[in-house]
């Protein structure tokens, strides 16, 4: 659980021609659109122009690994970042949503050899998204700094 700043340092410079897609579902709106906000905060805070960072709107978290899919082969992306915020209620919905959302996501990454960030948050109340998207642990932070990491990720 991450509770202070990021110790990403990365020069401007190098995220000047970076490209990042943004796809957010609709579902659970306050929460993801302050987990988009911070997401976006950060990216600028790096050094992206705000022109290189797209956003788009799905229906929902299970739609993600497909519009991931769909914007990385477009080739004009660097990375994807997928954020949505599921919350338990009566039956394990959220559950199933969840993990085909996380594989589907890390099957997209694999297959196009590009990252894609699974910012889902997964949690069993309201109060848990919360604290993980607009509360005292603000994840949209986190993603950021790690689609840029893993943008210009290379081995040495």
């Amino acid at each position: 659980m991450s509770l202070h700043s990021s110790s990403l340092q990365i020069d401007p410079a190098e995220c000047a021609n970076l490209k990042i897609v943004i796809l957010a579902a609709r579902f659970n709106p306050e929460l993801v659109d302050g987990m988009l906000q911070l997401t976006v905060e950060r990216l600028k805070e790096i050094g992206l122009p705000e022109e290189n960072i797209i956003i788009q709107r799905i229906p929902g978290s299970a739609e993600l690994p497909y519009a991931s899919q769909q914007a990385l082969k477009s080739g004009v992306f660097d990375v994807a970042i997928a954020l949505g915020v599921l919350i338990a209620g009566e039956t394990q919905h959220h559950d199933i949503v969840s993990r085909t959302a996380s594989i589907g996501l890390q099957q997209v990454a694999l297959e196009l050899e590009k990252p894609v960030i699974n910012g889902v948050i997964s949690a069993e109340t309201y109060a848990q998204a919360e604290d993980r998207t607009i509360g005292k642990i603000q994840r949209g932070i986190e993603f950021a700094d790690a689609a840029v990491e893993m943008a210009l990720w290379k081995i040495k």
